[in-house]
């Protein structure tokens, strides 16, 4: 009787004292976890991954939240593919964030990420555009704010 076996990833094979040796590095196998959800639980490359506790905190409540069709599952794997484009600390430390809020999921994580990445995207820098230095935005009267609170649209 045959078994359907999981082929490794190209880059998983590596020439060593001048045989092949297999090589489970986890992060060849992040794109793969889009197509095989349950690849999460019972792929021996992925065993591999020594996350923090956050990330399995950061599971159970995206599976809680989101329990049709395994779409926390599904978010929790976006998640850990983030990791080949950020590092495991800057990861870590965006997941602790998105954790104190009560609905996190993967486009906070995301935003979390970039926020310490692009330091200067959290302002508008003027450099190239003098022509906007002249104008001025009066600041708005919050109390016409209140008035439409209490008017029905």
């Amino acid at each position: 009787m045959w078994r359907y076996s999981f082929i490794p990833p190209r880059q998983a094979l590596h020439f060593c004292s001048g045989v092949y040796k297999i090589s489970y590095n986890p992060m060849h196998y992040l794109q793969l976890l889009t197509d095989k959800p349950g690849s999460l639980d019972h792929g021996y490359p992925l065993k591999k991954l020594n996350l923090p506790d956050s990330f399995e905190i950061l599971r159970k409540k995206l599976e809680a939240q989101l329990p049709d069709k395994h779409e926390g599952t599904k978010q929790y794997i976006q998640i850990l593919q983030l990791l080949e484009k950020y590092s495991l600390r800057r990861l870590s430390r965006a997941v602790e964030k998105a954790l104190r809020l009560p609905c996190p999921c993967v486009d906070i994580v995301s935003q979390y990420c970039m926020d310490v990445e692009h330091p200067s995207a959290l302002t508008f820098n003027l450099a190239g555009r003098e022509h906007l230095a002249s104008v001025q935005v009066d600041q708005p009267e919050l109390d016409r704010y209140d008035n439409l609170k209490g008017q029905a649209i």
